[in-house]
């Protein structure tokens, strides 16, 4: 992602009014989920992005970031969670079927996968 698109999309983050929870270790970020649970009607909240940087992976840091955002959701009265997911991206498959995703629809290099709250 190039510095005017991060710019476009930190812009689109806040303007939609998305939640941004992030992980620091030291004064760094490591991990971060970016999640939209803007909808007025209520009817689902979308993982937009969900990243931990590689020496921070198997520490249970994505896991515990999906576990808050399932429970805001919950919290907050939406009834299902989105997102959309690279279909060669296997640890993140695994994690999201471990907390009750599934796939409801698929194209060429993704699935998108949905749960209830």
């Amino acid at each position: 992602m190039g510095g005017g698109d991060l710019e476009a999309y930190i812009n689109k983050v806040i303007t939609h009014k998305a939640i941004f929870l992030c992980v620091r270790y030291n004064s760094s970020i490591v991990a971060m989920c970016i999640v939209y649970y803007n909808r007025v009607e209520k009817d689902f909240g979308y993982i937009t992005n969900i990243r931990v940087l590689p020496s921070f992976q198997g520490l249970n840091i994505g896991n515990l970031l999906l576990i808050a955002t399932i429970e805001y959701g919950k919290a907050s009265h939406f009834k299902q969670l989105k997102l959309e997911v690279n279909k060669n991206n296997y640890p993140a498959i695994q994690l999201y079927n471990k907390h009750g995703f599934k796939v409801y629809d698929s194209s060429s290099a993704s699935y998108f996968m949905q749960r209830e709250l």
